[in-house]
């Protein structure tokens, strides 16, 4: 299995993809670097806010981190699907799937193969970051690392939702489903539902009855057991983007917000497990 993950590190290495990957992590540092520059007062919620150098720091690193997490998203859904099941939808992984190694070690091998990509990615950005700190405020910040670490968590599972629905659908149609989970729990995550919808409470008495189990969605935050129904629905169906929104929070060094939404990450440990052994299933019963 660790030859078949080195096979696939060789294989990102020799084409096109490190070269861009090279340019892509200099233009995410050279955005943090501009954030940590930038001065003035900003409106916030109607407030005026002063760019202190906490507040830069923290613009710096809400701006780095996301711009490493999109671009690995956009890695994954456009190379890293191919890297995985490339070799076995074109025939040449015909003798490696008749060898001595079982169809479930060989996916788990590619695709470890591909999570070392990703965790190069993240860690040479990581290293970026902390050196620009370092030469602007003195100190470093290990709650960076912390971040990314979780943001891996929802990409890992990103991978395997792309893997399992190529598998399921073929390679463009694969690729368009694992867009839409991705746009979905973005769009659903507790991280935007709730910042937006908190202040308002609804009564759990309404008309219709299904009012409260939906407004989560429409604005405000209903009471009552049917609001609690909602919230452990919301924070199961959109792991990645709830696990994203949670490792943005630790890496800004703020409170998680909501903080349930610590439970969104065995939520998505839980998924991740799912969708690989879904993956396995199918990935044996095709006929390579």
């Amino acid at each position: 299995m660790r030859d078949l993950a080195r096979e696939v590190f060789l294989a990102f290495r020799r084409g096109r993809g490190f070269p861009l990957s090279v340019l892509l992590l200099a233009g995410a540092a050279a955005l943090f670097w501009i954030a940590l520059q930038a001065t003035g007062t900003f409106t916030v919620n109607g407030e005026p806010v002063d760019l202190d150098e906490n507040a830069r720091v923290a613009l710096a690193v809400n701006v780095g981190v996301r711009a490493i997490a999109f671009l690995v998203f956009v890695f994954l859904l456009f190379h890293g699907a191919g890297l995985v099941l490339g070799d076995a939808e074109t025939g040449r992984a015909a003798f490696s799937l008749s060898a001595p190694i079982s169809r479930a070690r060989y996916l788990a091998g590619r695709s470890a193969g591909v999570l070392l990509v990703v965790l190069l990615f993240w860690a040479a950005a990581l290293v970026l970051f902390e050196m620009l700190l370092l030469s602007r405020t003195g100190s470093l910040r290990a709650e960076i690392a912390a971040g990314a670490a979780v943001i891996v968590l929802a990409q890992v599972l990103f991978l395997g939702v792309l893997v399992l629905s190529r598998l399921f659908l073929g390679g463009g149609w694969g690729a368009m489903g694992a867009l839409l989970v991705w746009i979905a729990s973005a769009v659903l995550s507790l991280d935007i539902l709730e910042t937006s919808l908190f202040a308002v409470s609804v009564p759990e008495n309404v008309e219709p009855w299904w009012l409260p189990i939906l407004q989560p969605f429409l604005g405000g935050e209903p009471i009552g057991w049917k609001a609690d129904l909602a919230r452990a629905f919301v924070r199961l169906f959109p792991p990645i983007g709830n696990a994203t929104s949670v490792g943005i929070d630790l890496a800004l060094r703020r409170p998680v917000f909501p903080s349930f939404d610590w439970w969104s990450l065995p939520g998505a440990a839980v998924w991740g497990g799912i969708v690989g052994w879904a993956s396995i299933r199918l990935f044996r019963g095709r006929d390579w």
